[in-house]
């Protein structure tokens, strides 16, 4: 693949292949979570989202056809990017990190999955831009419901203020965030905990000494399980970021095909409907039953929610 750095952006365009029977609605019911449409829009089969790329405004949009996805990028000055940056940026959104197919043919007849991956065919998990993003939204939706997680998310990016040329405003970066301070979140109804969680992240990211950089920033592969092992330690080493959080964030953000999302209520609900158990699953016995199922835990967890209607 070409790595030749691109001039202006703004004319970028590319059509990247849909695997056979590929639900392009999982990914846009996923972005169209916040009806205000602040900073992803969903019109029919296209998708807009504003992210922010090396500290310039992006606008990325998808148009989903049969067979193949057009993704065009706009940004408000020269981000200096490459093409196979700007290629893994829009094979990232579509969730193409993840072989769901592999997936399915090994699954499709397990005694407990193999039903509810048949009924579920082609369903891939959504991901974000960047595994900031990821843990922010990991983070801000601890121990909260859905709704009041996404209007605490519409918050922080109308409080930061990352307006693209187009109208859609980008959810913040580490540097925009690192500029905050505990009560400008607390006045948006962050607790003091995610407050000092969300803020010290960033800043780490600013200083230099967190990395969250991954392989799919280039387009090339999705995490690693060294890559996995190596951001866990460090992000498990931060105040108010446990294994649930990093799971999600690697989940969403890196595109970890075997995150163990065990700690998750809503899984261990599904996983109790599906074993057809009268007691509420632990998160011991959720963790135990996962394993099963590596390295495709987060696939797993894809179809479990699905199964409830309700991605977080």
């Amino acid at each position: 693949m070409a790595t030749k750095t691109i001039p202006s952006a703004t004319e970028f365009a590319c059509d990247i292949p849909l695997p056979k029977g590929f639900r392009s609605q999982d990914i846009l019911s996923f972005h169209a979570r916040d009806v205000t449409a602040l900073s992803e829009e969903v019109r029919d089969t296209r998708l807009r989202k504003a992210v922010v790329l090396k500290g310039i405004p992006c606008q990325i949009s998808i148009d989903f056809f049969t067979k193949h996805a057009t993704v065009q990028l706009h940004c408000d000055g020269r981000a200096a990017l490459t093409e196979a940056e700007l290629i893994g940026l829009g094979q990232r959104l579509l969730g193409l990190h993840f072989d769901t197919q592999k997936f399915e043919k090994k699954y499709a007849k397990d005694p407990h999955l193999g039903r509810l991956v048949q009924r579920q065919a082609g369903l891939n998990i959504a991901m974000v831009p960047t595994v900031f993003e990821a843990l922010v939204w990991a983070i801000t939706g601890q121990q909260i419901t859905v709704s009041f997680a996404i209007q605490l998310r519409r918050r922080l990016i109308e409080l930061t203020n990352i307006r693209h040329s187009q109208g859609l405003v980008c959810h913040p970066d580490a540097q925009a965030v690192a500029k905050l301070d505990a009560d400008q979140l607390g006045e948006l109804k962050f607790s003091r905990a995610k407050s000092a969680t969300i803020l010290r992240i960033a800043q780490l990211v600013l200083s230099g000494e967190l990395r969250l950089d991954s392989p799919t920033s280039n387009g090339d592969a999705p995490a690693s399980a060294q890559d996995y092992a190596a951001l866990s330690e460090q992000l498990l080493a931060i105040k108010g970021v446990g294994p649930w959080t990093v799971n999600y964030a690697m989940m969403r953000g890196a595109g970890y095909a075997d995150c163990s999302l065990h700690g998750d209520v809503v899984v261990r609900s599904a996983l109790q409907n599906l074993l057809g158990a009268q007691e509420k699953i632990s998160e011991a016995e959720a963790k135990a039953w996962l394993e099963n199922y590596a390295p495709w835990r987060s696939l797993v967890a894809a179809h479990l929610w699905a199964s409830k209607t309700l991605q977080a």
